[in-house]
């Protein structure tokens, strides 16, 4: 009687975990967020522009969206009878943990045509998403006509042609029918070597070794101070950097400070997809440091598989 239920004890036993395991294991499944479809067309829309963010999202594993409304729904009306309701949007402007305080409020020239939304699409496919491998393409897309806004630091009305969000990337392409086939490979390579280096940088073999190099670096001040632009650009290279610090891009050069990790990663990409071997070694024959930080970025680009 003793054996009897000693085996019925380790067969309930047994049971208990088998039954804890499969909820475990259920409990583990992995579930599709729902705000992803915010993302997507209406499961019902049957529009061009909707099949359209669909067949993209199939094949680019990104989301397509031509206006930054991801939803706008009633919630009924108040109790002076004033209809309610609830909009998100993209808000391209805020990031993880930060701060809303000093962000530009941006503001998008949507494209006026199905045949514009097209043609965006096209470019951006052939111009950047050729070169650009699935691991480090964004949640999203946003395609508009246009980008503008007040500058928070300078409070001067200001454009961009790109935009960099946690959960998206806006890129304006104003006059795209008018540019010539190498303006668009220069807006293209513009694009590319933004989001390349928006998703390098948060993999550990980058901030490990390409952002080593100058780490102590980052942020400070070159001395004595350079007295002209062409000075500036010298002793910035002489000190592994091939971009300068701009308060406002063209116009207003901070002599003597050194750029960041973001600037300086992405002046490295553009080199690293625009330029060859040759070309930089003869152009930067007199700056060791900024060989070596090209041919490092470069060598981690193809050991994680980003370029052949």
């Amino acid at each position: 009687m003793k054996r009897f239920n000693y085996i019925i004890a380790i067969y309930l036993a047994a049971c208990f975990l088998w039954t804890a395991c499969e909820n475990k294991e259920e409990a583990i499944q992995p579930q599709e967020d729902p705000r992803s479809s915010y993302f997507q067309p209406a499961p019902d829309a049957t529009d061009p522009a909707s099949v359209l963010r669909r067949r993209f999202k199939d094949e680019e594993k990104s989301y397509l969206l031509f206006n930054d409304t991801l939803q706008h729904r009633s919630l009924g009306v108040d109790y002076h009878g004033d209809a309610q309701f609830f909009t998100e949007t993209v808000n391209i402007g805020y990031r993880l943990g930060g701060s809303v305080e000093g962000t530009a409020i941006y503001n998008y020239g949507l494209f006026s045509s199905l045949q514009e939304k097209e043609a965006a699409v096209d470019f951006l496919k052939s111009y950047v998403l050729v070169d650009l491998v699935d691991v480090l393409r964004p949640y999203s897309w946003l395609l508009i006509n246009d980008i503008s806004y007040i500058d928070p630091l300078t409070g001067m009305p200001s454009t961009a042609s790109i935009i960099v969000g946690e959960r998206c990337i806006a890129v304006g392409l104003t006059d795209l029918q008018y540019l010539s086939a190498q303006e668009k490979t220069d807006l293209g390579r513009q694009i590319l070597a933004t989001t390349v280096s928006v998703g390098a940088s948060k993999v550990e073999e980058v901030a490990s070794r390409f952002f080593a190099i100058s780490e102590t670096l980052y942020g400070g001040r070159i001395t004595p101070l350079p007295t002209t632009d062409a000075a500036n650009l010298t002793a910035l290279n002489e000190r592994g950097f091939i971009v300068q610090d701009w308060l406002i891009e063209g116009f207003w050069l901070n002599r003597g400070v050194i750029p960041g990790r973001e600037k300086d990663l992405e002046s490295y990409v553009k080199l690293v997809y625009n330029s060859t071997d040759e070309q930089v070694n003869t152009q930067y024959a007199n700056y060791p440091l900024v060989r070596q930080k090209y041919n490092l970025l470069k060598t981690i680009f193809r050991e994680l598989g980003y370029i052949d």
